[in-house]
């Protein structure tokens, strides 16, 4: 029976090349997390209720990198929320419309916003300049406004630039933490898969030893397979 207050949450790491919001370059493997609806079944014979997925009924699917997946399960309470990637709502698939700008664009626009801002605010004083320069004689108080200029410009390369080196290490920094966590999780991802596989195989060539040795000696011998 199915119940509007009834529902199952499933997460799975899946493998593939997606982009995810929040992240400038692809995941080769990353969180899904899936809210379905749930069917409550009752065992006729014990009375309990048991509860199922409802597979038609997918209420949201996302997707979050294994830094965000990592932000979301430690920051209870914290912040506003995750970023997340939302692949369908209430069975209806979503379209990557939107893409998350990387370093380079983000860093750009920051140079360009800042020296924008500083052109606008020159150009005023550049002005301010000029008429002081069209004057036959220049007294102490034009003197000293041409000073607070000079020191205006001045402060703004000795604290401007280096706030700009500085935005600019910190994108580094950032896409570089965002890398290296995926490349750990890639790679924890093929070492359990290389892991798994291989004793799988050695389960099956053991299998397939011991049948050997029963057919030709009986199962008496089947120990000696592994020495």
């Amino acid at each position: 029976m199915r119940y509007d207050n009834v529902g199952k949450i499933v997460v799975n790491r899946v493998t593939g090349r997606e982009r995810l919001v929040g992240e400038e370059f692809d995941a080769n493997s990353f969180v899904s997390i899936t809210l379905y609806g749930g069917n409550v079944v009752k065992d006729g014979i014990t009375g309990r209720d048991e509860i199922f997925n409802n597979l038609s009924d997918r209420i949201v699917e996302l997707e979050l990198s294994p830094r965000q997946w990592g932000e979301f399960v430690s920051s209870f309470g914290v912040g506003c929320g995750t970023t997340c990637t939302i692949r369908s709502a209430t069975g209806r698939k979503i379209e990557n419309k939107y893409v998350t700008p990387n370093s380079l664009e983000r860093s750009e626009h920051t140079i360009n916003h800042v020296l924008n801002e500083k052109l606008k605010d020159f150009s005023e004083k550049q002005e301010v300049i000029e008429e002081i320069l069209e004057k036959k004689s220049i007294g102490k108080a034009d003197r000293e406004k041409l000073g607070a200029l000079y020191a205006d410009f001045d402060n703004f390369l000795s604290s401007t630039i280096p706030y700009i080196k500085q935005n600019l290490r910190e994108e580094a920094d950032d896409v570089l933490s965002s890398a290296e966590t995926q490349f750990k999780h890639d790679l924890n991802l093929i070492t359990n898969q290389y892991g798994e596989r291989t004793i799988s195989e050695k389960v099956k060539n053991w299998e397939n030893g011991a049948l050997d040795v029963i057919s030709e000696h009986g199962s008496s011998e089947v120990e000696n397979v592994w020495g």
